[in-house]
């Protein structure tokens, strides 16, 4: 049976590398297209990569090639100068759906493996997140085909990067224990909290005393450099937040992380230790300090290191990002600043041409029969209404400027008109938790000092696991 498909409008122009594997497969394999081997070849991982999927990743599943249906995004070949060569946006799009529709279709998986980066980002996947965990999936690129997709990364990015090695062994063995139904992902639901902004002082005592093995998670949030928030959790689900501003309760919080503590765990204590020593908090030589990022670093890069990927790999919780919180609200006061700029630009700073009645004006050299005043508007309107129509996207309004082959780039942060709307209008919204409501403030801010105590535990208990049974001499 030959496929019904020929080349997409976007077409490299390479040899087509058509999909291989049994047309019933239970799994089917997506990556990311062809390379060299593959376009000499025609057939699909054949390359260096492909024979370590072949001998090492398939084989830690309990798999073989002729269990798996084979193909890639691209048909053809991307490759620049003899270079191998992510496809375009434009490219994938194209290609992607042109093949894959029909032998999704023709196929009908169960399993479909998205291979690396690209492959994932044909559903949506953040692979960081989600790599090597299933996940139900309704329709496969809208085909009416549902079951599994799981995201792996590509073989190659073990060969390029060490880092991935780990991970693309660790996922290809429980991928194989998922199989046989001897391990699932981790779950967390229903997952009940108490979070609370600390208004009086005297509340501070009350939360931290009692406190189950003298441990305290800290964290702290900053507003454009500046210190703006203290969070410490002393249990699993229970956290607190304190604003920098709030120093009765930021100096008893000091008094009773002496008393009350002997160790205290933090995530990416580099940045939190100077913030915190901004108010005076010094914690250098008074408490043992863990830090839980690097702990993650010295397991050997089994973990992301940061902290809302290892915590959904962990636990599968999905915490809140920062951007999720932050950026909606920010661009929202930045929008209301931004109509506001373009309303006094166009009253105020619109630059004028005065023509004198007679002849050879000395402005444009023209002879005026009536006196007359030009207005032009100021280079800013044009500015302020691009950043105005791009605020509904991924577009990055405070995106500083950018410096290539000796040119210059800027939206709005530089220019050198700047400082003369500020000056009117009121500074420019930057991005900050600031401009989030303070219910979310505190709820994404305490998540985090919360789930850094429960890492630090999980942690521990991996160290135990590892030396009892990984290290273990028969």
């Amino acid at each position: 049976m030959s496929w019904l498909y020929g080349r997409c409008a976007e077409c490299t122009g390479k040899r087509i590398v058509y999909p291989i594997g049994p047309r019933n497969a239970r799994i089917m394999l997506i990556g990311e297209g062809p390379g060299k081997n593959e376009d000499k070849d025609g057939i699909p991982f054949v390359g260096v990569s492909g024979r370590e999927q072949d001998h090492t990743y398939f084989g830690l599943a309990g798999l073989g090639r002729r269990d798996v249906f084979i193909t890639n995004c691209m048909l053809c070949r991307c490759e620049r100068n003899g270079v191998d060569i992510r496809p375009t946006e434009k490219q994938l799009t194209s290609c992607a759906p042109n093949h894959l529709i029909e032998e999704i279709c023709t196929v009908q998986p169960e399993i479909i493996v998205a291979a690396g980066a690209t492959a994932s980002s044909l559903f949506g996947v953040n692979l960081e997140l989600e790599h090597g965990f299933p996940k139900k999936c309704d329709s496969f690129l809208k085909t009416g085909v549902g079951g599994w997709l799981v995201p792996m990364y590509h073989p190659a990015a073990g060969l390029r990067e060490t880092r991935y090695m780990i991970p693309l062994l660790e996922d290809w063995k429980n991928f194989g224990r998922w199989l046989r139904g001897e391990w699932k992902p981790p779950e967390t639901t229903d997952y009940k909290t108490d979070y609370r902004l600390i208004e009086h002082p005297d509340d501070v005592w009350v939360a931290m005393e009692d406190v189950p093995g003298y441990e305290l998670a800290v964290d702290t949030e900053s507003d454009e450099g500046r210190l703006y928030s203290i969070q410490f959790s002393t249990r699993p689900g229970f956290a607190r937040m304190i604003l920098a501003n709030n120093k009765k309760a930021v100096e008893n919080f000091d008094t009773a992380l002496a008393w009350n503590f002997n160790e205290v765990i933090m995530h990416n204590s580099v940045y939190d230790l100077e913030e915190l020593s901004s108010v005076g908090i010094h914690l250098a030589g008074r408490v043992n300090l863990r830090d839980t990022m690097q702990e993650i670093y010295h397991l050997g890069g089994i973990l992301p290191q940061g902290l809302k990927a290892a915590i959904y790999r962990i636990f599968g919780f999905r915490m809140t990002s920062y951007d999720e919180v932050v950026t909606p609200a920010s661009k929202q006061k930045l929008d209301d600043w931004l109509a506001e700029s373009l309303a006094f630009s166009t009253q105020s700073m619109r630059e004028s041409t005065h023509h004198p009645k007679g002849k050879g004006c000395p402005a444009c050299g023209k002879n005026h029969r009536l006196e007359k005043t030009e207005y032009h508007p100021h280079e800013c309107e044009a500015v302020l209404r691009r950043v105005m129509n791009h605020m509904d996207s991924d577009y990055d309004p405070w995106q500083p400027p950018k410096y290539a082959k000796g040119e210059v780039t800027m939206r709005l942060i530089g220019r050198p008109w700047l400082q003369d709307i500020e000056a009117s209008v009121g500074r420019m919204p930057r991005q900050s938790i600031i401009h989030a409501s303070m219910e979310k403030q505190v709820q994404y801010a305490c998540g985090d000092a919360d789930w850094t105590g429960q890492l630090a535990t999980w942690l521990k208990g991996e160290r135990k696991r590892i030396v009892q049974q990984e290290w273990r001499v028969a």
